[in-house]
């Protein structure tokens, strides 16, 4: 029997001033939200808020997708050997997290008939970035090399990296999207040719925000003087691609630290999501006094046998910050404390000035935006304690009730 309850009401759109917090500004980061699963090459508009950057391309137009700058999109929901995961027709990967991932064509000898053939992967932000504020850009690749079927891969590359702008990159039509960048200079990018084709290699930096910046625009923008490769085949005129794989992309304030989440307790048997609900985060988890990692992005489900401390790190381009969070195991069968649990209740819901907490007299009450950055924190004295919420601004909360016993209600709470 599950001791850890959580209540999650929805909201219409009328409700337009309510804020979510966030902290990676990627929308879709690691490619899990889709509209429709892949069938072929060059469905990456099937990914929600990816695209490539020639959007004017019309699907079955008679004209080659590759002409148009458009990378791929792989999920494990595929069938297709072009687009599935992990057995795939070029390579043979799972994603980084979750069952999505993009595979994007950073580099074409120009030796063949089609110059320059590249694709560009954009992705689109939460909002535009703050001016004068530092992030941190990440994401992962895994090289293409010869894990498939066929080795996609004739080279390997670097100057992989990452632009960000205000959408101005979408102008180009037919063959000028797969030609070189050099007058763009990406804000991120790496200097080292990257060869490894079973671990996920980071790609990550610093920049100082203008607040015009409301895509993310990732792939090769050099031009081939200025992109350094190594051969990886000898059959280069059959495979005279560089093709990587992208997965868990983050634009992320500098500052933020990393978040565990609250101490729960949970029935033997049953499962707990610690951190949080962020996606494409450069996290990686732990069992605390093991070295070797459990999950990575921000947060992940847990069914533990046994009392467990989780540590959670993020890494932001080198300030390397670090929580904890404890997950106790309770007998089965304790049937009043799920009684107890289920009685607690928050009205009104959405609130404006006060809410009322029925069920909780001597509860610890702990109000968290939804990145976890506590705004109240009090103690319940009577059985229907009114709560003043008038200092907290508008937005989406996570409002935790914990019993003295440890048993803890979490419930989803909007603030008008």
């Amino acid at each position: 029997m599950s001791k850890s309850i959580t209540l999650i009401l929805f909201f219409t759109c009328a409700f337009t001033n309510i804020v979510w917090a966030q902290v990676n500004y990627v929308l879709n980061p690691s490619f899990e939200a889709y509209r429709k699963c892949p069938s072929r090459y060059d469905q990456i508009s099937f990914a929600n808020y990816w695209s490539g950057i020639d959007t004017n391309w019309i699907p079955d137009s008679g004209v080659p997708a590759y002409l148009y700058c458009l990378p791929d999109y792989c999920n494990s929901c595929s069938d297709n050997v072009r687009c599935r995961v992990p057995n795939n027709l070029t390579f043979n990967q799972f994603p980084r997290t979750g069952n999505g991932m993009a595979q994007v064509c950073m580099f074409f000898n120009e030796y063949v008939s089609v110059p320059e053939n590249r694709d560009y992967l954009q992705g689109r932000l939460r909002h535009n970035l703050t001016e004068g504020i530092l992030y941190c850009i990440s994401f992962f690749v895994n090289f293409e090399g010869m894990e498939g079927t066929m080795p996609l891969s004739g080279y390997a590359i670097d100057h992989i990296g990452a632009y960000l702008d205000n959408g101005a990159i979408d102008i180009d039509t037919g063959l000028s999207c797969t030609l070189p960048k050099p007058s763009l200079m990406p804000q991120v990018y790496t200097t080292s040719i990257i060869t490894d084709t079973v671990n996920w290699t980071k790609i990550q930096g610093n920049f100082i925000a203008t607040g015009t910046e409301k895509f993310i625009t990732i792939g090769n923008f050099f031009d081939k003087s200025h992109t350094n490769f190594v051969l990886h085949t000898t059959d280069t005129l059959d495979y005279p691609f560089s093709a990587y794989l992208i997965d868990d992309v983050s634009v992320i304030a500098s500052d933020e630290v990393a978040h565990a989440g609250a101490d729960v307790g949970i029935g033997r048997g049953d499962s707990v999501h610690i951190g949080t609900f962020e996606e494409g985060m450069p996290c990686t988890w732990y069992v605390a006094g093991s070295s070797v990692p459990i999950g990575y992005s921000g947060g992940l489900w847990v069914r533990p046998d046994t009392n467990t401390i989780y540590v959670v790190e993020l890494d932001l381009c080198g300030n390397v910050t670090r929580d904890s969070v404890q997950v106790t195991v309770w007998p089965t069968g304790i049937k009043p404390l799920a009684d107890a649990l289920a009685a607690i209740t928050i009205t009104p819901n959405p609130a404006h000035c006060a809410i009322k907490l029925a069920g909780a007299k001597d509860c610890n009450v702990v109000i968290t935006d939804m990145v976890g950055r506590e705004v109240l924190h009090t103690t319940a004295t009577t059985a229907h304690e009114a709560i003043d919420i008038s200092g907290i601004a508008p937005g989406l909360y996570m409002a935790q009730v914990v019993m003295p016993n440890g048993g803890r209600k979490l419930i989803r709470l909007a603030i008008q």
